[in-house]
């Protein structure tokens, strides 16, 4: 009933720097103030693994393309696609990048277990048959930030990721994708 309890919510980053979390747990407690509200970092893998286990009760992920059998979810945010380049990357000096200049750029991408959500980022802005080059597989976005400040190659992220200051890293918007960075609870 929302009296005196708690919750655990997971929540991935992107979604809190994006304001969709905090905002949520603003409206919720003006109306259960009592409840406790207890916030994770956790990747999407991690989440639905845990919503399944009743490790949280909450979870705000990248939204999957399919949700495992005994969850659900629905769109609670969406964003533009945008690109993380090292500062020295001849695409920095551009304003907005589109799909077809990426031909042939170094790209970090995730690691496999975690590309349920950015491996559709990926392929969301690469051109149909243009190859993907991958040069880095990371654990996380965090990861995929410290590889581009260190020049390994270009990452994907979401428009409230583009917003973080990181030395060496700049951040320009992808025009003319069709998808956006989705986030789901």
């Amino acid at each position: 009933r929302g009296d005196l309890a708690s919750i655990a919510l997971g929540c991935v980053l992107s979604a809190v720097f994006g304001g969709v979390v905090p905002r949520s747990i603003i409206n919720f407690r003006s109306t259960h103030p009592d409840v406790m509200i207890h916030t994770r970092s956790m990747l999407t893998i991690e989440q639905l693994k845990a919503l399944l286990d009743g490790t949280i009760d909450v979870g705000v992920t990248i939204a999957p393309d399919r949700y495992p059998a005994g969850l659900t979810g629905f769109i609670v945010d969406r964003q533009p696609f945008w690109l993380a380049i090292p500062q020295d990357n001849p695409l920095a000096a551009y304003d907005e990048i589109e799909p077809g200049m990426l031909a042939d750029e170094p790209i970090v991408a995730t690691t496999l277990e975690n590309e349920l959500a950015f491996w559709s980022n990926v392929r969301a802005i690469t051109p149909t048959g243009m190859p993907m080059r991958i040069v880095s597989r990371v654990p996380d976005i965090f990861s995929v930030m410290a590889s581009v400040a260190a020049g390994v190659g270009i990452g994907v992220i979401s428009e409230s990721l583009a917003q973080l200051p990181l030395p060496g890293v700049v951040c320009r918007k992808l025009v003319n994708v069709n998808r956006s960075s989705d986030h789901a609870a």
